[in-house]
């Protein structure tokens, strides 16, 4: 039996984005996910009312048959919980720190659901019933059937033929089918889907076999095509199925990870836009924070890692965490290349969290201006000068997480220069800090960077303050800072004319770098860009590893604009590989550097 009474997905959206939407081109604030019958078992757990164990046990009956929940538990109208994977870990690992052999009550849920009849496809055995009330949506018509195998096919492919994610370990005949990996289309409550860990499998130390299960008609979740909350389920779910071959658990990661590859693998649909409120409205969690709706709306930290480099780093950080158990590390790990570590590339992501709606520019999310969300950002600052400023204590930032303050020019003044002092708490000594400007009439916003010494102190000094339309100043907090909101403090000062301030940044108005056109191209893109005096000028092509590429302009050249074509090949005339570039411009002593995307 189903919960009768199911908000549609497509309320709930309305419902998340109604507090922000008054804040058009703003921000958005803070949409806590809903109560449902999990969050009261929960509670529940915390106060000593049930045993961890029955905890467990309630969890997962409230999806497999919520008629038997005690009536405290119940909770009409919520709606549908994205993933129920998380849930049906946490049971499984409960089950193994318990002596062996000693089962509990959840035990006896964490079971394939037994279902009838099947059709197989190349690499999948899709369970289904045609009668009753976990009968196939439309049966004897097999439309939706054949659309649930045509959604494995293509994760399949997409995950293992385009992209090398590594095939997820067989169960054998575990589900009747050698070698096939098994989707079971039953009916769910409350859920779009789960996948479930079953034996470990040897081949890395946390991996499992495992098998996914997605709803049976997605009644009620406010789509005109039902089969579009199944396709990105099964997208979504069979990824976990993937995760778990190279390390089961870590549920945020995991979450993220999935959430973004059913945008990857179903573009059009966008379920996951539902979910991003829940992190633009508070920004200051850290990264690894779960609710039920954070770790959903952090598609966008591997999206950041995506879209700046390649999908290969997303795979490249699972593929390291089959063999090494300590998540950060592996980020440390895979970004070093790069030349960013964990803490700052967060901290650039952070920045890029600036760039949506209608802020939304070539550098950062495709996507950004669709997202239509705006950081929930803290300070607003239209008078000066300011000094010890201090974040609001209910949005100091975590570990892995970030503070922003909004500052623009205040109203009658003819400042030209703003000036920024900022004091570090000790957790986030030689970290990173960006300042992100736009200047009045000009669509390109300037980014700048600003390293935190080890005394904590980090400063910048801009001029063209009576010219700047906004700018955000983001505050991320290191790793360091672990789960603890931290306090930092600032000064913000404008004058009239530049004075020369040791560990100041400064930027001249002398280069300006644009975005290549076309992009992404194959195999010809253009550079342009402008000189404000004549100047030495070095523009150099290099891989996403740093490596030197091509050289296409080494010498003097005038005021004024300039552009030059690339035409894909290294120094020496030979085509490069498609991939992720950057394009450097150095100019007297400035240099600018930004990314293109050379496709087949």
């Amino acid at each position: 039996m189903k919960v009768p009474t199911i908000v549609p997905l497509a309320l709930l959206a309305v419902l998340l984005t109604a507090a922000g939407s008054a804040f058009a081109h703003e921000e958005t604030t803070l949409a806590d996910p809903p109560t449902r019958s999990f969050d009261r078992i929960a509670r529940a757990v915390e106060r000593g009312d049930l045993s961890p164990e029955d905890g467990h046990f309630y969890k997962i009956l409230a999806i497999r048959d919520p008629s038997r929940l005690p009536a405290a538990f119940l909770v009409e109208g919520a709606p549908p919980l994205k993933c129920a994977t998380p849930i049906f870990e946490d049971a499984r690992e409960a089950t193994e720190e318990r002596p062996r052999g000693d089962l509990g009550r959840s035990d006896l849920l964490r079971v394939r659901p037994t279902l009838p009849a099947y059709i197989d496809t190349q690499h999948f055995r899709i369970h289904y019933s045609t009668s009753g009330g976990n009968a196939i949506h439309g049966w004897p018509n097999t439309s939706y059937r054949d659309a649930v195998a045509a959604a494995c096919e293509t994760s399949w492919s997409f995950y293992h033929a385009q992209n090398d994610w590594e095939i997820p370990p067989s169960d054998g005949g575990a589900g009747g089918g050698s070698g096939l990996i098994d989707c079971y289309v039953d009916a769910l409550n409350g859920v779009y889907g789960y996948a479930q860990s079953e034996s470990p499998s040897g081949e890395y130390p946390g991996s499992y076999t495992a098998f996914f299960v997605i709803d049976n008609d997605y009644d009620g979740f406010g789509y005109p095509d039902r089969t579009d909350p199944m396709k990105v389920t099964v997208a979504h779910e069979y990824h976990h199925v993937v995760q778990m071959g190279l390390r089961a658990g870590t549920s945020w990661w995991m979450e993220n990870t999935s959430t973004f590859m059913e945008d990857e693998v179903y573009d059009e649909i966008n379920d996951n836009y539902n979910y991003l409120n829940c992190y633009f409205g508070a920004p200051y969690r850290r990264l690894t924070y779960t609710n039920g709706c954070f770790e959903y709306a952090c598609f966008i930290w591997p999206t950041y890692l995506k879209e700046n480099w390649s999908h290969a780093v997303v795979r490249d950080v699972w593929n390291e965490y089959a063999t090494t158990g300590n998540l950060y590390d592996v980020f440390d790990l895979v970004l070093a290349p790069y030349g960013f570590t964990l803490d700052t590339a967060v901290a650039e992501w952070a920045n890029w969290n600036v760039f949506t709606g209608n802020r939304a520019d070539d550098e950062h999310y495709i996507e950004g201006g669709p997202y239509n969300r705006y950081v929930n950002y803290d300070n607003s600052i239209s008078t000066f000068p300011q000094y010890a400023v201090h974040p609001s204590p209910a949005k100091e930032p975590e570990g892995l997480g970030a503070n922003f303050t909004k500052l623009v020019p205040e109203f009658g003044s003819s400042d030209n220069v703003i000036e920024v002092t900022y004091r570090a708490p000790s957790c986030s000594y030689e970290s990173v800090i960006w300042f992100s400007r736009k200047l009045t009439g000009q669509q390109e916003c300037e980014q700048y960077p600003v390293e935190v010494d080890d005394t904590g102190t980090a400063g910048i000094e801009l001029d063209r303050w009576d010219e700047t339309e906004w700018m955000f100043m983001t505050v991320p907090m290191k790793r360091a800072c672990g789960a603890l909101a931290r306090d930092f403090e600032f000064d913000v000062v404008t004058s009239q004319e530049a004075t020369d301030v040791e560990d100041r940044i400064r930027p001249a108005r002398v280069i300006r770098l644009d975005q290549n056109q076309p992009n992404p191209f194959n195999p010809t893109t253009r550079i342009r860009y402008a000189l404000g005096e004549p100047l030495p000028v070095r523009l150099e092509i290099f891989d996403a590893s740093g490596r030197h590429v091509r050289t296409l302009v080494d010498g003097l050249q005038s005021a004024g604009e300039h552009a030059i074509a690339w035409f894909g090949e290294d120094d020496r005339g030979r085509a490069v590989p498609t991939g992720l570039y950057f394009y450097s411009l150095r100019a007297g002593e400035e240099t600018r550097v930004r990314k293109m995307l050379l496709v087949e």
